[in-house]
């Protein structure tokens, strides 16, 4: 059992590494009234002999620094101990200082994250980039260009993935985030093209279109691959997109994912796969495609649909009403009809059925726009 707080007090200062760690980790969930404490405590932790010690205390840091965001970003002894950490002996520590840095926050993490910059340590390079451009709006994008050229593949990569926030909060750089990832898609780390494709995608540019090929191949890209394909309305994917989710080893929800892309770029295999999803055994899937089949308003699946309304088969109340709702606003009766008779039944889904409808119906009846 996780010990008490005030156990977890006692621990840090244990003989046993099991119990250091385990007071570390009850410490990381403190609350307010209980935060001075247990923030002197993980500081004295994350001095430990044991690497696996003072990492389980400067993650604990980083998750009270989650938690009651802005709190710490002020203390000295917190930005002190975290920065202490960038210099480690152990990578895995170095690692999870800069984390914690970005997720404390503040004016002061920022700039200690600006100076992590030029750690000689790739991880911590790799994680300094994230977390300097979220801490601030006033991260300056020339800094995190200039990693597009790193040493390390796995830093470029993130390089690239920051530039496009970075362009968004500061839209007076857009042109040269955009030239600088247009070089990016040159790199012969495939990773770092896929995320200069996907960064530029998000910014409205095509011209990693083929590198989205690469993202789309990558299981922890592929659904950024397919929003991409799908915003930039790239139809020449439509085959591999459809090829990819007849593959037996695709899991149903990047299936349903890629149908939700096709039916996005009109593909009539979209609808298909969604009403597969609809009609196969696991209720997962088939949540995501009502959700989708809502979103994209697609009247086309309208009767599908509505059939869960006698039998939810494992689709929640609220993601069902609001898929009716929007097939009702897209024009659908039916749907409007479904609606109507949850909103007759008793329960919960009654009450949401009928607000659902009171809001559509409130919608309709508004005056036009001027």
């Amino acid at each position: 059992m996780a010990p008490t707080f005030a156990a977890a007090l006692r621990d840090v200062r244990a003989k046993s590494q099991a119990a250091r760690i385990a007071a570390a980790e009850r410490l990381g969930q403190a609350e307010a009234a209980e935060l001075g404490q247990a923030v002197s405590a993980l500081c004295a932790v994350s001095d430990d002999a044991q690497a696996i010690v003072r990492a389980a205390g400067i993650r604990a840091l980083g998750e009270l620094g989650t938690q009651h965001r802005g709190a710490l970003a002020a203390e000295d002894q917190v930005i002190g101990a975290l920065s202490k950490r960038l210099a480690d002996s152990s990578s895995q520590v170095r690692e999870v200082a800069t984390i914690a840095l970005g997720q404390v926050g503040g004016a002061l993490c920022h700039r200690a994250l600006e100076q992590a910059l030029d750690s000689t340590h790739p991880e911590v390079r790799f994680q300094a980039i994230a977390g300097y451009v979220e801490t601030s709006d006033s991260a300056e994008p020339r800094k995190v260009i200039a990693f597009l050229r790193d040493q390390d593949a796995e830093v470029r990569s993130q390089a690239a993935r920051a530039l496009s926030a970075l362009a968004t909060t500061a839209p007076g750089a857009k042109t040269a985030v955009i030239s600088s990832l247009k070089s990016a898609l040159e790199d012969s780390h495939a990773r770092t093209r896929a995320e200069a494709a996907l960064a530029l995608a998000k910014l409205g540019d095509a011209s990693g279109r083929d590198a989205l090929g690469v993202a789309l191949d990558d299981t922890t890209l592929r659904g950024e691959a397919l929003d991409a394909i799908a915003a930039l309305s790239l139809k020449s994917y439509s085959d591999v997109i459809a090829r990819l989710a007849r593959n037996v080893f695709t899991s149903p929800f990047d299936r349903t994912a890629m149908a939700r892309t096709l039916a996005r770029l009109q593909d009539a295999r979209g609808l298909e796969l969604l009403r597969a999803a609809l009609a196969g055994f696991r209720a997962a899937p088939r949540v995501l495609a009502v959700q989708a089949i809502g979103e994209l308003g697609l009247v086309e699946l309208a009767p599908e649909v509505i059939k869960l309304v006698d039998r939810a088969r494992g689709v929640d109340a609220l993601t069902l009403i609001e898929a009716l709702g929007a097939l009702a606003g897209a024009g659908s009766q039916a749907a409007r009809e479904g609606l109507e008779r949850l909103a007759g039944a008793r329960g919960r889904a009654a009450e949401l059925a009928t607000t659902e409808l009171n809001r559509r119906v409130g919608a309709q009846s508004q005056p036009p726009s001027p």
